[in-house]
């Protein structure tokens, strides 16, 4: 319509280009504003749009992450109850029998076991303080001069009055990752009896973790609590690296998140795992 009403004007006053070429500018630059206006406004709701999604989707892999960790936590709390009623348990049998051996408290551990294994447990035992022998509810006889003193989680025990979860080992019985629940036990006395534990398979809590993803993408990692990784989709990684330390499989920006893991902090951070030069959020 304006083009229109300026196309007229201009017929009617032949001579005054100058006036039409003034309307012609001021249209121009109406139609320039315009455009830079609705850029504006457009970029705006981008960028706004764009906080909104990244706010929402690291408040959903924060909780997520967390939630995870609820789930290995309270996993983690049924093998300590698991331990606490074993150790009541051999408390009773040694006030019945003050002198039991390893071999008349073996049938107590199949027991123990047998009811026991389909929690993701491999073994229920117990190393005996008087002389270092070795009650186990699979069956497995110790070796000659085997002394269950000696072994670090019977060490890392008997440091704690409470159940305690031991730095991940290769168990002798099986070969595979395991780590124990353990827990000293005492007389009414006060004197060491020994060690009660069970020794937990980390494949199937490890595979659960790493099966994790946010929106149909990534993976879980799971450590214990000096960081050593537990859960990693490299499996050479397993009990060899730790995700607060820089390595060949670990970049230094994953070891940094890492750090703060151990720390028990939350949140989240960018990395770039090993050969790639996408980068990768982190959420703990």
């Amino acid at each position: 319509v304006l083009l229109k009403a300026a196309h007229h004007y201009n017929q009617k006053n032949k001579g005054q280009g100058g006036d039409f070429m003034n309307l012609r500018q001021r249209l121009i630059l109406l139609i320039l504003g315009t455009l830079v206006l609705t850029l504006g406004l457009t970029w705006f709701s981008y960028e706004r749009s764009h906080r909104v999604l990244h706010s929402n989707l690291n408040q959903t892999g924060t909780h997520t992450a967390l939630q995870v960790a609820k789930v290995v936590d309270e996993y983690v709390d049924r093998l300590q109850s698991t331990v606490i009623n074993v150790s009541q348990m051999v408390r009773l049998a040694h006030a019945q029998n003050p002198n039991a051996k390893d071999d008349d408290l073996t049938p107590l551990f199949q027991q123990a076991f047998s009811v026991n294994k389909g929690k993701g447990i491999v073994d229920v035992f117990m190393g005996l303080e008087k002389d270092g022998s070795f009650v186990d509810g699979t069956g497995w006889r110790e070796p000659e001069g085997y002394d269950c003193r000696r072994r670090p989680w019977y060490r890392e025990t008997i440091r704690g009055r409470g159940p305690i979860l031991t730095t991940p080992y290769l168990d002798l019985i099986t070969g595979r990752p395991v780590v124990s629940v353990t827990l000293p036990l005492y007389e009414e006395t006060g004197t060491l009896l020994g060690v009660v534990g069970v020794d937990v398979d980390l494949k199937p809590l490890g595979d659960m973790v790493a099966r994790q993803q946010l929106l149909g993408e990534g993976y879980g990692i799971l450590t214990d609590a000096v960081g050593s990784l537990l859960a990693y989709p490299d499996p050479k990684a397993l009990l060899e690296e730790n995700i607060s330390v820089p390595s060949n499989r670990l970049s230094p920006s994953l070891t940094a998140i890492g750090r703060d893991m151990v720390a028990r902090k939350t949140g989240f951070g960018d990395f770039f795992a090993p050969g790639s030069r996408d980068p990768m959020r982190a959420f703990y």
